[in-house]
């Protein structure tokens, strides 16, 4: 399987395999700049017949909102903190398998395995992290898929 990255202002590609994303520079209390655009693709004959996307650390940010939107069309201009992403991902630590799909999927995405949809993202930093400064901060999406 492969992840590639889509321009959320007009959806042209930006790459076509990626292993992380970046939200960028975000100031606590806001939303990142532009939202992040992806969309999971089987790759030389895969054939995959589950497939979920879910926040598997959230880097400390126990304070903070990951937006989570999907749909199979590539809709332009979904921006950050917009009604599309007002929906959360919730931290699944040590899920490791998709034996529970429907436990899953309010904590995640749970996508069509034959035709996996575009996915947006974003980032609220809460107002009361903490553990914040200058530093940047590592988190962790995985896709799980069969």
């Amino acid at each position: 399987m492969k992840v590639e990255t889509y321009n959320p202002s007009n959806m042209q590609l930006i790459s076509g395999d990626v292993s992380g994303v970046d939200f960028g520079t975000v100031v606590r209390g806001n939303h990142n700049g532009t939202a992040v655009v992806i969309l999971p693709k089987a790759e030389g004959g895969e054939t995959l017949s589950a497939l979920a996307l879910f926040l598997e650390n959230n880097g400390g940010l126990n304070h903070s909102q990951f937006g989570k939107y999907k749909s199979s069309t590539a809709t332009q201009g979904i921006t950050p903190g917009s009604n599309y992403l007002s929906d959360y991902f919730v931290e699944a630590r040590g899920v490791s398998d998709l034996t529970n799909l429907s436990a899953l999927s309010d904590r995640g995405l749970v996508l069509t395995a034959s035709s996996p949809e575009y996915i947006w993202m974003d980032v609220e930093v809460g107002n009361s992290e903490s553990s914040l400064g200058e530093e940047s901060v590592n988190f962790r999406f995985i896709f799980e898929y069969s």
